[in-house]
Parts: C-alpha cells; sequence; structure tokens
C-alpha cells in the first residue's frame, strides 16, 4: 500500500512543475574540527561539496551521495538534515530520463515514509527549489 501511495506521490511532484525563485539553504557543512577523525571529515567534506554541485547539475549519482550524507552525516562532515535528504530522494525520482532503479524507491520509503505529514510537504516544497533550473542557492 505505502508504495502504491509513494508513487502516487511522486506523480503529484511532477504535476506540479514551476518553482518558487530565490529560495535558499542553510550551510550544510560541518565542522570538521569537533570530528574523531579530522582527516576523514575533511576529505568526506570535500567530497560532499563536489557531489552537491553536481547534484545540482542534475548528476543522479552525486544526488544519491547527498541524499545519503544528508541522513547519515558522512563522518561527521554535514550536518544531518533527514528532510532535505527526502528532497533530493524525491528530486531523484522525478527526475525524469535518469535511470530510476528499485533501491531509489526503496530509500525514498526508508527515509520519507517514516516523516510526519509536515516534513513530508515541507520535504516536497524544498525538492520543488532544488529541481528548479535556478537552484544554486545550496553553500556547501
Amino acid at each position: 500500500m505505502f508504495q502504491f501511495l509513494s508513487l502516487l506521490y511522486f506523480f503529484k511532484l511532477i504535476a506540479l512543475g514551476a518553482l518558487p525563485s530565490g529560495a535558499h539553504a542553510p550551510e550544510l557543512a560541518a565542522d570538521c574540527a569537533q570530528a574523531q577523525d579530522a582527516a576523514l571529515c575533511e576529505a568526506s567534506r570535500t567530497s560532499f561539496r563536489n557531489d552537491l554541485r553536481q547534484a545540482q547539475d542534475g548528476d543522479a549519482a552525486a544526488q544519491r551521495n547527498v541524499a545519503l550524507c544528508l541522513r547519515n552525516g558522512c563522518d561527521g562532515a554535514v550536518q544531518e538534515d533527514p528532510v532535505l535528504g527526502c528532497a533530493w530522494r524525491i528530486v531523484i525520482l522525478a527526475s525524469g530520463p535518469t535511470p530510476v532503479n528499485r533501491s531509489d524507491l526503496q530509500a525514498f520509503e526508508q527515509e520519507c515514509g517514516a516523516m510526519s505529514l509536515a516534513r513530508r510537504l515541507a520535504a516536497e516544497g524544498q525538492a520543488r527549489v532544488l529541481a528548479s533550473p535556478r537552484a544554486r542557492g545550496i553553500a556547501p
């Protein structure tokens, strides 16, 4: 049943169309000075910044990496933000010709499915902004 509702949600996102301009996301990279392994944290932070730039340009693999880091923090390099991570999962599913696989749907269900309605709606709004051609306001 949840899979069916997920697909309905996905198609609703596609139908919504144009996105608001001027949206800004908070700083996402964390301060590695507090990490247990500062060198690993810095390397993960650099990788996240690169992935974020590529994700904004539509690279599906980078979008998956960004969503994962927003969920688990990537070695303390990224501030965890499950709502924004869910938004990237939505972008992946709504990306059209990009090959979407079963693991994308499973990740969406796992990361977005347990959220409250308010958080899912917030993720949907963020996904619309992220999918916009004008979405370049995220500071890594």
